[in-house]
């Protein structure tokens, strides 16, 4: 059986064969399944940062956050080229230091592989993360055998989740998810003090994420509930 159709079985073995009505982290459970691999994760791409939507596995949302955090990592740069982008360990520390040196000392992940996923007109819309624990990723196929089963399969089922302006998911928000919607609020409490742009302010917060040794998400929750100021994060950069 062909991985497309091993796929596809594992979908429908989730819940009874409703493959369209499974919840997302079913969808990231069956590639984490199908894949073997130790985790997986589904996030949408927004102009700031990605929205976490699925999540399979005990460490896939804190290595997510590490790279929204740091704003650079093999996901985040497979997902910008448009193309499938498997790392083992030893390209992680070479291309990405900062993000390797985080995620070893985090997670048990070792390796990481990222499909994009796009929508008709090849736009990339989101990507499908997943995280080996060995130094090197075993696929057991191709990666572009990978992307051609598993990534249409995975980009249809959540378009078909989106409301009409792709934007608004009709999952229900995770926690995570619901977290990270409120770095758009804490990008504009930057912004109303500093008067930077969009960009710059969701620098700033990572930067300060950085310096204390935070996660950003962690970061946004306590200026957004009054547990930070503005004036700290901004003297701290």
């Amino acid at each position: 059986m062909d991985l497309r159709s091993r796929f596809v079985g594992e979908l429908r073995r989730m819940d009874g064969g409703r493959v369209l009505d499974l919840p997302p982290n079913r969808v990231a459970e069956a590639v984490r399944a199908v894949l073997g691999l130790a985790g997986a994760g589904i996030v949408m791409m927004d102009r700031l940062v990605r929205l976490p939507v699925a999540a399979a596995g005990e460490h896939v949302s804190e290595a997510e956050q590490l790279q929204v955090t740091l704003g650079d990592g093999p996901c985040i740069a497979a997902a910008e080229l448009g193309e499938p982008l498997v790392s083992s360990e030893l390209e992680l520390a070479g291309r990405w230091p900062m993000y390797h040196a985080a995620l070893v000392t985090r997670t048990p992940y070792r390796g990481t592989l990222t499909l994009p996923l796009t929508r008709a007109d090849g736009h990339v819309f989101a990507a499908l993360d997943a995280y080996s624990t060995d130094p090197v990723p075993e696929l057991h196929q191709p990666l572009d055998v990978v992307q051609a089963a598993v990534g249409p399969i995975v980009a249809m089922l959540l378009l078909g989740a989106l409301a009409g302006d792709e934007q608004q998911l009709l999952w229900p928000p995770n926690e995570q998810l619901r977290q990270r919607q409120q770095v758009w609020l804490a990008v504009g409490m930057i912004q109303e003090s500093s008067a930077v742009s969009d960009l710059d302010a969701l620098a700033i917060l990572r930067g300060y994420a950085f310096r204390t040794d935070h996660l950003l998400d962690a970061v946004v929750d306590d200026l957004v509930h009054g547990l930070l100021t503005t004036s700290q994060v901004l003297a701290a950069v």
